[in-house]
């Protein structure tokens, strides 16, 4: 790690050969999709590249963990606000709005017919 901190942009590879198996493996069960986590991982060490000159710690892999770890549920909270809430009463995400115009004037039609036969008894 000083290596990388004092320029030497080589050992990176050496870093990220020992390092992108925990590091992916701490992303997936957070996201559970594993092209997402693929995704993070990159992200994962970008931040650390940007974040190399204030390193301090004596556990690298832990720092990079934690980075990981961040990065993962930040984009697990950001897409869960994001998913589609289901309507409580009535489902009708999958009409559109013509068929709802329809299914409204259908039941308007069995309603009146229905009324009519209440009357004429």
């Amino acid at each position: 790690m000083r290596q990388l901190q004092t320029g030497d942009p080589s050992v990176f590879d050496q870093i990220y050969y020992l390092t992108y198996r925990k590091v992916f493996f701490v992303i997936v069960p957070i996201l559970g999709d594993r092209s997402l986590a693929e995704d993070i991982m990159q992200d994962t060490y970008i931040r650390m590249l940007e974040t190399l000159h204030s390193y301090k710690e004596k556990n690298f892999l832990a720092y990079l963990i934690t980075i990981a770890k961040n990065l993962a549920i930040n984009e697990y909270h950001r897409r869960k606000r994001f998913e589609p809430t289901e309507m409580m009463d009535d489902d009708l995400t999958h009409y559109g709005y013509d068929q709802l115009i329809e299914t409204s004037l259908v039941r308007e039609e069995i309603i009146r017919e229905a009324l009519s036969i209440l009357e004429s008894t």
